[in-house]
């Protein structure tokens, strides 16, 4: 799409081989692609473009930037690359890791409120956390939304930013 845009779901469908329904959904909600207008073919198909957000996700200032694709699968087969793609996957597993421990901290904390600070320390606290009623974990489940909806929000303040520049004196959007 990146090296297509602006591109329609048909276009999209041809080059892939198969229906990308799913799959625009999927960017359409992380933000990564955008409805730009309406083709001059028959059925008038959106038009997809990529956005702000996705030039700062692959952190570059613009499509032109982009590997080509005879390059891609260079950049795939170099052992940097496995590196890097481990790296990635450790890095996404330290910050599950201390959204759990945000978790647990706040569960800890909660609890030598109620207790009074009878709780020694967090191997305590584990142990009555394995024997806690159900009202404990929903109150967890409560706090990982609160985390989940703080992310959202602020990848969601990070795209509307992006969509202000998008727009020009009279509210319309810029054609790029």
């Amino acid at each position: 799409m990146a090296y297509r845009q602006p591109i329609t779901k048909p276009e999209v469908d041809q080059i892939r081989g198969v229906d990308s329904g799913y799959i625009l959904r999927q960017l359409l909600e992380k933000m990564l692609i955008r409805v730009s207008g309406r083709a001059d073919s028959p059925g008038k198909p959106l038009l997809y473009k990529t956005t702000k957000y996705f030039l700062k996700h692959f952190d570059i200032n613009s499509v032109d930037e982009l590997p080509k694709p005879r390059e891609i699968d260079e950049i795939l087969k170099d052992d940097d690359m496995a590196d890097h793609r481990r790296l990635l996957m450790e890095r996404q597993m330290e910050l599950e890791d201390e959204d759990a421990e945000e978790l647990f901290d706040h569960y800890v904390e909660k609890r030598e409120d109620e207790e009074g600070g009878n709780s020694e320390n967090k191997e305590d606290a584990q142990a009555d956390a394995d024997e806690s009623p159900d009202g404990d974990i929903d109150e967890m489940d409560e706090k990982r939304e609160e985390i989940d909806t703080e992310r959202t929000v602020n990848e969601n303040d990070d795209s509307d930013s992006s969509d202000e520049q998008n727009k020009n004196e009279n509210g319309e959007d810029r054609k790029e």
